[in-house]
């Protein structure tokens, strides 16, 4: 099949615009091009679609994309657009890192589907790509185009006014298209209403001896409480527009009262708390950053699709990680195993866990991200090395006991989060 993918060029730009001047928007894409005139394309158009190639994009709200011209021998047919990157809104909407388009009289006969195919390939390529899942949607309409998208490989996660997909990134972490997953919305959603407005910004704390303590030194205020059978009490900083939750065990518990808020508007999320280690080199008190989880537990699988492991944001941990590098601060990248029963990790499941990349054991990860990938949301923990399972005995090794390291993470996670809260 003759199909290739050709950037926008002044080479071709005459053949070029005539073809994206007469190409219509329609079934969800976009074409920014139509009815563009070609003084118009030649002296702004193109010149802005090319620097956002080299990484500069159209307005600072908007990210750095790449277009390519789709042609099936010299003739063009066909427009996609691919975004290096993602931003929150793209996340939240599911629109993704992939738009595209191909004319009428070559639909149906299998282009579509070597073009995505072509495109994938092209972001995955990108030295700059790093992204944890490639993000890609339709409208609930469009169904070749969403048959296209799983030909290609793609994952139903989400569906409302849109089929949203996730495709394996470059570490080739990806999703099994499993029949008991619904992406469908549910019929209960979070109905906890705030009578003022919400930070976007929040930590979760598992860590209750050192909000108490800020709360009895009046660096913290109380800002709401979400009432129901189990209430959850929700503080503020007081030198920062960002919210503090206390954490609790579990994923279901901590995950149901983080809806509400995700509801009520926050919009990015640093999780901080302890985990067990696998390896006794592994120091107490040490900071790990969570790269991703292990999912044996059960609240992750009614977020994403089957998967052993499920990846972190990876926005949010070079961004932690930058901060943590820019300020000498000692840490380690691990993968984390989740499990629903601590008093059930036997050795044979740390063991297994261990050969499939885990370092540490904890009971929250793979169900919070798993919840904020469905939801658009950014997310990323930092927990710190506590008892130690490497040995036939365990080890508490005083974990609960180190005060020092859960105050100075505790302030580390406002100081990451008041940088870019609004």
């Amino acid at each position: 099949m003759d199909i290739s993918l050709r950037l926008l060029s002044v080479e071709h730009a005459d053949r070029e615009w005539a073809f994206l001047t007469n190409f219509p928007s329609e079934c969800g894409f976009t074409n920014p091009y139509f009815g563009c005139s070609k003084e118009e394309y030649l002296s702004q158009r193109l010149p802005v679609a090319l620097r956002s190639h080299e990484g500069i994009p159209p307005r600072p709200d908007l990210v750095p994309d790449s277009t390519y011209i789709v042609y099936l021998g010299e003739t063009p047919i066909g427009i996609i657009k691919i975004r290096h990157y993602l931003n929150p809104a793209l996340r939240k909407t599911g629109n993704g890192h992939i738009g595209y388009g191909i004319a009428k009289e070559y639909r149906g006969k299998g282009y579509g589907k070597e073009m995505l195919r072509q495109g994938l390939e092209i972001l995955r390529s990108r030295p700059d790509f790093d992204d944890e899942y490639i993000l890609l949607s339709c409208d609930v309409g469009n169904i070749p185009s969403y048959r296209t998208q799983l030909a290609c490989g793609g994952i139903t996660y989400r569906k409302d006014d849109k089929y949203c997909q996730m495709f394996p990134g470059k570490k080739e972490f990806g999703f099994i298209q499993n029949p008991d997953f619904d992406p469908t919305d549910a019929s209960i959603t979070p109905f906890e209403t705030m009578q003022k407005p919400c930070p976007d910004s929040l930590v979760i704390c598992f860590f209750h001896e050192q909000i108490q303590r800020l709360l009895e030194a009046g660096e913290i205020e109380p800002f709401y409480t979400i009432r129901g059978e189990n209430s959850c009490p929700l503080y503020q900083f007081k030198d920062a527009p960002v919210l503090l939750m206390p954490g609790l065990v579990g994923a279901p518990l901590t995950g149901g009262f983080l809806e509400e808020l995700i509801a009520s508007g926050v919009n990015r999320v640093l999780c901080i708390g302890g985990a067990g280690v696998f390896h006794k080199e592994m120091e107490a008190g040490g900071l790990l950053l969570i790269e991703g989880a292990i999912r044996e537990e059960g609240f992750s699988y009614h977020y994403m699709p089957k998967s052993r492991k499920i990846l972190a944001n990876r926005q949010e941990l070079r961004r932690n990680r930058d901060f943590l590098e820019a300020n000498h601060i000692p840490h380690s990248q691990v993968i984390a195993y989740t499990t629903d029963a601590y008093y059930r990790e036997t050795k044979a499941k740390i063991e297994q866990a261990k050969r499939d990349g885990a370092s540490c054991v904890e009971m929250e990860q793979a169900g919070l991200i798993a919840l904020c990938h469905y939801r658009g949301i950014e997310y990323s923990a930092i927990l710190y090395g506590g008892d130690d399972l490497s040995g036939a005995m365990w080890d508490n090794r005083s974990w609960k006991n180190r005060s020092e390291v859960r105050a100075s993470l505790l302030d580390l996670a406002k100081t990451i989060l008041k940088g870019s809260s609004k």
